[in-house]
């Protein structure tokens, strides 16, 4: 089908983490699940804050 898949490990921020990741890899799009947590859903989820920062297209997946 074309599509390359990596597996990358790393610590810190999930957004910035994510978005270093992309950027290095020269990514077309960024897929993520959406967060559950309740935290997350009153202090901003990563994929929230990976959405509104984002240089390419982001996917959030329920």
């Amino acid at each position: 089908m074309g599509v390359t898949l990596r597996l990358v490990e790393a610590r810190g921020d999930v957004a910035r983490e994510l978005t270093r990741a992309a950027d290095e890899v020269h990514a077309d799009a960024v897929i993520v699940g959406a967060s559950e947590s309740l935290g997350h859903r009153l202090a901003g989820s990563p994929a929230v804050r990976l959405t509104r920062s984002a240089r390419r297209p982001v996917t959030v997946v329920p």
